[in-house]
């Protein structure tokens, strides 16, 4: 349940995201594995074999729908926060 309401913030809640989704590959995975902290939390749906969740923070989220293309985005509660986020990750993978 804890990962669903992580995962609504991000798509909905917070007031600055990213305007493309990210496409990944497994070697962007693991360099945001190595920037980031995962959520012991993860979110499965119909499209998605897994959502994990990322934050540094906890003000801001990056969420990756895994599978056989691994993509998502990221969105923050603040300006500040979304341009650290950006900073450290914006440059990973393909949009």
């Amino acid at each position: 349940m804890m990962g669903m309401l992580i995962y609504e913030a991000a798509i909905s809640c917070f007031e600055f995201c990213a305007e493309d989704i990210i496409w990944y590959d497994d070697g962007d995975v693991e360099k945001i594995d190595g920037i980031l902290n995962k959520y012991p939390y993860h979110v499965y749906n119909w499209y998605s074999d897994r959502i994990d969740l990322y934050t540094k923070t906890d003000e801001e989220i990056l969420f990756v729908m895994q599978g056989d293309s691994p993509n998502g985005a990221y969105s923050a509660r603040t300006e500040t926060a979304y341009q650290e986020i950006d900073r450290l990750i914006g440059g990973i993978g393909e949009r």
